[in-house]
């Protein structure tokens, strides 16, 4: 009886870490991937001319990612 009350919790405490785990993992992966994303954009930003600024974003009316 006793032995079967300590398993139930034991496999409930297993389910609710690994619950936590893979919220855990996939949180961390969208913010790395919020990161490079950023980063790639910010470069891309960066890197253009005034006159390439103006005819992408001003002129073509190209949206932020």
């Amino acid at each position: 009886m006793i032995l079967s009350i300590v398993l139930a919790l034991a496999v409930v405490a297993a389910i609710i870490f690994l619950y936590f785990l893979i919220f855990f993992v996939v949180g961390f992966v969208a913010i790395v991937a919020s990161v490079i994303i950023g980063v790639i954009e910010g470069v891309r930003y960066l890197t253009k001319s005034d006159a390439q600024f103006q005819q992408e974003y001003v002129v073509g009316q190209k949206l932020w990612f």
